[in-house]
């Protein structure tokens, strides 16, 4: 359900407990479009999970990269939301725009470059977006990408393939700058582990 979608629902189940009426039965179609709202939005092209261990991508059907750990209930979740079959396994040839080491998708005139191993990006003509489960930073040069520390960063992202090119959203531009939304998280600082500096032997005190 669509966040206007959840208002609507809201307001028209309020509706229907305030009055006795027959008008309260305006509430039940204000809670029925609400429920519908979510035939008003398209489903995200690619979805990324909070961990990059669950990469899911449209493209007839739905696919998904899953990696050890990756979370049952999300994968659940996702099945739900986008209204899928069951969700098939990425491969090389499923969908056919998948290699061996990358996945090119394409839709509306915008080109995705999915990576699935740690061998380099290839080719980088046309991409307007880099998608990876590992760090992809210096993988097309001058390209935007969501990559690990996106979602490390930002959590779970959704991504639309549109005519004017590829729409991100993530789980903290959803949730925005609150009080209860924890912060970026801050990288560990690693302490070299040196060996301690010789000193010099210093003379015995003189004695008077």
């Amino acid at each position: 359900m669509t966040a206007w979608g959840l208002g609507v629902f809201a307001i028209g189940l309020a509706w229907v407990g305030l009055w006795r009426t027959r008008v309260r039965w305006a509430g039940v179609i204000a809670m029925l479009g609400g429920l519908l709202s979510p035939l008003t939005a398209p489903p995200p092209d690619i979805l990324l999970s909070s961990e990059a261990r669950l990469i899911a991508v449209r493209d007839g059907a739905t696919y998904v990269q899953a990696r050890s750990g990756a979370s049952k209930f999300t994968r659940a979740a996702w099945q739900n939301h986008l209204a899928a079959g069951p969700l098939l396994p990425l491969q090389t040839g499923e969908p056919p725009s998948c290699g061996p080491e990358t996945c090119r998708i394409e839709r509306n005139g915008t080109v995705v470059l999915l990576l699935r191993g740690k061998s380099g990006a290839g080719d980088c003509t046309g991409v307007a977006l880099v998608v990876s489960a590992e760090p992809a930073r210096e993988e097309c040069p001058g390209i935007p990408y969501v990559d690990r520390f996106s979602v490390w960063r930002n959590g779970a992202h959704a991504i639309w393939l549109t005519t004017a090119g590829p729409r991100i959203l993530s789980d903290r531009a959803v949730r925005g700058d609150r009080p209860w939304v924890p912060g970026l998280p801050v990288p560990r600082r690693v302490v070299p582990n040196l060996p301690m500096a010789a000193t010099d032997d210093l003379p015995p005190a003189l004695e008077d």
